[in-house]
């Protein structure tokens, strides 16, 4: 059995044996299943990943602050399944420091309009 990745939404993903941070590996049966496992690699869903076991359901690797290296890539095989290339990186300093205040931004301009509903009531 291949181990499996786990993103920040749950979702899973079987990979290839030899997975490191920047080259995992999952073939998928078609085109349409690729499609599917590219649409779950998000900039949001990269975030926190988790690597498990498939024989045992044990995490063996958990990594927080992630990012895409790149965009992930498909190639199709011989056989007609298709295999996505996903490359992650650790975020750097700088850039979890400006998730943080464009959370912090995205906060304020909430309440900001709060209130200003709250007054044109």
């Amino acid at each position: 059995m291949k181990d499996k990745i786990k993103f920040k939404d749950e979702t899973v993903l079987e990979i290839e044996d030899g997975a490191s941070i920047s080259a995992i590996e999952h073939i998928a049966l078609s085109e349409d299943a690729a499609i599917v496992a590219c649409k779950m690699m998000t900039k949001g869903n990269v975030r926190h990943i988790e690597f498990v076991k498939s024989e045992t359901g044990e995490v063996y690797g958990i990594y927080d602050s992630m990012t895409l290296a790149a965009t992930p890539t498909r190639s199709t095989n011989e056989n007609g399944t298709v295999t996505v290339l996903l490359s992650l990186r650790e975020m750097t300093d700088v850039e979890i420091q400006i998730e943080k205040l464009e959370e912090s931004q995205e906060t304020q301009n909430e309440a900001i309009d709060a209130l200003i509903m709250g007054r044109e009531e």
